[in-house]
């Protein structure tokens, strides 16, 4: 089998685990209307914003918990002081429509905003297959420029 396949089979645990969270906050946080064309708010809740065709499931983290709520997105992160803060960490996901069927389609990365500051988010790696993939050279870039198509405030970065 082709590398690329092997590293696609070792995301499927990721997405299931994706869409088990997300299952597990729809019958627990609210559903929070879109305001177009201003970020979310980083209140906990689930955000469907129907123009996108985008859905955000926002939750509070509390410190030293991210390891126990999301392992797969915390391996991302090389300090372990910041992986032990709490924030908000936000699960996006696509509506799209393949074979005529609508699905629900996890993003390959999700972002930690640190105490649930705007100005401190993380793009977090979920699905690792992206690295084997040309296109996301510098994947933390694109997923920072993808934060915004999901209304998620992006960082503040040094010398901006």
């Amino acid at each position: 089998m082709s590398a690329k396949s092997s590293a696609l089979r070792r995301d499927i645990p990721v997405a299931f685990e994706m869409y088990a969270l997300l299952e597990h906050l729809l019958g627990r946080l609210p559903q929070r209307p879109v305001i177009a064309g201003e970020p979310l708010p980083l209140e906990p809740g689930i955000y469907l914003n129907t123009a996108s065709r985008n859905v955000v499931a926002l939750m509070l983290v509390e410190p030293g918990t991210l390891t126990h709520v999301a392992l797969w997105a915390s391996q991302s992160l090389s300090s372990d002081r910041v992986r032990a803060m709490g924030g908000v960490l936000a699960l996006p996901f696509s509506v799209e429509t393949h074979d005529g069927r609508v699905q629900l389609v996890p993003e390959w990365w999700v972002a930690f905003y640190l105490d649930g500051d705007p100005a401190r988010g993380l793009p977090l790696l979920a699905m690792r297959a992206v690295l084997e993939d040309e296109r996301f050279s510098d994947w933390v870039d694109v997923a920072t420029r993808r934060l915004a198509a999901f209304g998620l405030p992006a960082p503040v970065t040094r010398g901006a």
